[in-house]
């Protein structure tokens, strides 16, 4: 967020050997805007936010102005949205290093397109704000596909303190996680008609993992899996680990709490798996340990999900 044009603030400033008075504002002037970043004022933002914003959105096709304010970002930085709601018309795509931030409960991001809302980047970002899904939606709602830096074997990216909530797409997810690894999950809330998380090993290249999760709440209707994890023949999911996952539904007709097929070494602390027609569907997988889960319908381990542990916890399936 740009301060340059709000500040009256005067005094010396050491300018090599000898002190210059200056204006605050015309110093900041000179300093990159990346150590700030920009701030997007929604269209019904109050005033006087609108009077610093360095975007103002119009209401229609607010990804414009968004997309533009990552865009200006070329080294990294903040995208700060305010207060107010902004509609997007077309994905809007994080650049590396780059994240978004809203103000809480009072910063909806929602979409009047049938395409993706949010595509992630390497080492970007999301926090802060609710993701309003509509229905009719053909896509996931948020992507974070294929993020690599070969070079130096770096993914990592993150979802923070997100509300998710709407949709209704049998077919699709609230967030999609494609050949990626390195990654945090942290205090997201899914409130959702279509399914949860899709973790998805696509190319049979690495084996992907590597991830922390702490506090993901997700909350289906009928027909829907809440958190899916899927590989390859020979390449699959390794090393994750989820602290608090919860899947709770009022319907218990055709949907699963946590689905695995090809996964290796995924640890689960306090799942909650309540509601659902099937808590836990393990297969073609190994070294799967929950650790004091609470279960309150079925549980399905194939032949071929080996070592499967339960420790302490409650399993009324």
């Amino acid at each position: 967020m740009t301060i340059r044009s709000k500040t009256t603030l005067k005094g010396y400033f050491n300018s090599g050997d000898t002190p210059v008075e200056a204006h605050f504002a015309d110093l900041i002037d000179t300093i990159a805007a990346r150590y700030f970043g920009y701030l997007v004022a929604a269209n019904d933002a109050p005033a006087d936010v609108k009077n610093q914003a360095d975007y103002i959105c119009d209401g229609v096709a607010d990804d414009v102005q968004i997309q533009a304010a990552i865009d200006a970002l070329a080294n990294g930085g903040s995208v700060v949205l305010s207060q107010g709601t902004f509609t997007l018309a077309a994905t809007v795509t994080l650049g590396a290093n780059v994240r978004i931030v809203g103000q809480g409960r009072s910063t909806i991001v929602y979409s009047t397109a049938t395409a993706t809302m949010l595509a992630m980047a390497l080492g970007s970002g999301v926090e802060n704000l609710v993701v309003s899904i509509p229905n009719g939606m053909l896509d996931h709602a948020i992507k974070a596909e294929d993020i690599q830096d070969d070079l130096n074997n770096y993914h990592g990216w993150y979802l923070k303190d997100l509300l998710v909530r709407g949709g209704n797409a049998a077919g699709y997810y609230a967030l999609h996680i494609a050949d990626t690894f390195n990654f945090l999950l942290q205090n997201v809330v899914m409130v959702v008609g279509s399914n949860g998380v899709f973790i998805e090993n696509v190319t049979d290249n690495y084996n992907y993992g590597n991830a922390l999760v702490n506090l993901l709440e997700i909350r289906v209707g009928a027909s829907r899996t809440g958190l899916k994890i899927a590989g390859t023949a020979t390449h699959n999911f390794n090393l994750m680990q989820f602290n608090y996952l919860g899947v709770v539904s009022g319907s218990s007709v055709g949907n699963v709490g946590i689905d695995i097929d090809a996964g290796n070494f995924i640890t689960f602390v306090n799942a909650d798996l309540e509601g659902v027609a099937t808590a836990i569907d393990l297969a073609s997988c190994q070294f799967i340990t929950f650790i004091n889960p609470y279960v309150s319908t079925d549980v399905n381990i194939a032949n071929n999900a080996f070592n499967t542990t339960f420790v302490s916890g409650r399993l009324y399936g």
